[in-house]
């Protein structure tokens, strides 16, 4: 009975610190990655997808930088997509995000959860399921966004693709 004690004893500790030894690895892994990829640029793609033709109300494709015929000082009316890019604890994450922009205000948006770790999905989709009723209505230059729904540092990204557009959509 005192073998099978000990021998339990004994597994209990080689568990914790193979446990310890572990997070100590992952742990320095992922201080190693963050210092790699925030020393590395990002590459980011920001699309512009259409732009509505407002003399026969159908849509049109156009390229980036095109001027629209409304009247607009800042942006040209259309549907935009850029990826933005944030550093999690796990590492660096994206997520998609589609907006429609009409006299610069965001009259639709979209957003696709591209996580690669499950917490960071979670994040992303709550942040998704959220993000329209905070900002559609709103001028592009007036969103400021902190944690939505427990969304993390998911606006980090969703910012950081908006700032894509806003180049994107500059006219």
């Amino acid at each position: 009975m005192k073998n099978k004690q000990l021998l339990t004893g004994i597994m209990v500790i080689a568990i914790i610190g193979i446990l310890t030894a572990g997070g100590v690895l992952y742990t320095n892994n992922q201080k190693s990655m963050s210092t790699d990829t925030a020393n590395q640029p990002t590459q980011q793609s920001t699309t512009r997808v259409n732009q509505q033709d407002t003399a026969g109300g159908g849509t049109t494709s156009t390229q980036i930088g095109e001027q629209n015929s409304v009247t607009n000082p800042e942006y040209a009316d259309g549907q935009y997509m850029a990826v933005g890019t944030y550093i999690s604890p796990g590492g660096q994450e994206t997520i998609a995000v589609s907006v429609t922009l009409k006299n610069s205000l965001l009259t639709s948006v979209e957003v696709t959860p591209n996580a690669t770790l499950p917490i960071s999905a979670s994040f992303q989709k709550k942040f998704a399921d959220g993000i329209a009723s905070v900002v559609v209505g709103k001028s592009i230059n007036e969103i400021q966004l902190d944690a939505i729904s427990g969304s993390s540092l998911t606006p980090k990204g969703f910012v950081n693709a908006l700032e894509e557009i806003k180049i994107a959509a500059q006219v």
